[in-house]
């Protein structure tokens, strides 16, 4: 592995954990306390992460044993073993709604355990789908194996252009999940959000693999 590679490597995993870990926050503490058009406060952000929360108690109750798990490991992790959790009392005006303005530090770590609450529930919830991402991923590889040994066969034109293309929409496919459906604060239904991702996912995968030009 060389030099350029090395970099590239490293800074995509520094990317995912922005996106994983600070994103989530980042966006939440954006949604409560951006003073335009109006502040919306804490009130607005603990009302959706409950209103998510029954969605998903309606819609997959093991979702949301699953996210108690991740969430009491997050809560000992980051709260509890940090001191945090003596912070975590809202302020006066955050129980009525009266005064939706960002308070200092003291609204941080609020924010965040809210933040961690939804990012919890959501990954329980990407939890469940994984075999069924695992089963369509196994089938795209298979399948796109396939044709490229058919490729191989007929001595077909190959194109790396093709590939790196469709290498990149990989990514792409598995940034835009998280980015649409780990950041944002708002109440979000993933039976219309995570199957469109997943079928662009499998289908990119089995045209990745078909493409591939190397020797398997």
């Amino acid at each position: 592995m060389n030099g350029q590679t090395r970099r590239g490597a490293g800074g995509g995993l520094l990317a995912w954990l922005f996106l994983l870990l600070l994103g989530p926050p980042t966006a939440a503490l954006l949604y409560a306390f951006w003073p335009y058009p109006k502040a919306r406060g804490m009130p607005r952000l603990v009302a959706n992460v409950q209103a998510e929360y029954a969605l998903l108690h309606r819609l997959e109750p093991e979702a949301i044993r699953r996210a108690q798990r991740v969430d009491a490991a997050l809560h000992e992790l980051l709260f509890r073993r940090t001191g945090l959790e003596t912070l975590l009392h809202p302020p006066p005006g955050a129980r009525d709604g009266s005064t939706p303005r960002l308070r200092g530090l003291s609204d941080f770590p609020l924010v965040l355990r809210y933040s961690l609450r939804l990012s919890a529930l959501r990954v329980g919830v990407l939890l469940g789908v994984l075999p069924l991402v695992l089963a369509l991923s196994l089938h795209a590889i298979i399948d796109g194996a396939t044709a490229r040994r058919l490729r191989r066969l007929r001595a077909a034109r190959e194109s790396s252009f093709l590939y790196h293309r469709y290498k990149l929409t990989l990514f792409c496919s598995l940034w835009g999940l998280a980015a649409c459906y780990l950041l944002p604060p708002i109440i979000l239904d993933p039976r219309w959000i995570i199957p469109p991702f997943v079928i662009a996912f499998s289908a990119t995968l089995r045209m990745t693999t078909a493409c591939f030009k190397k020797y398997l």
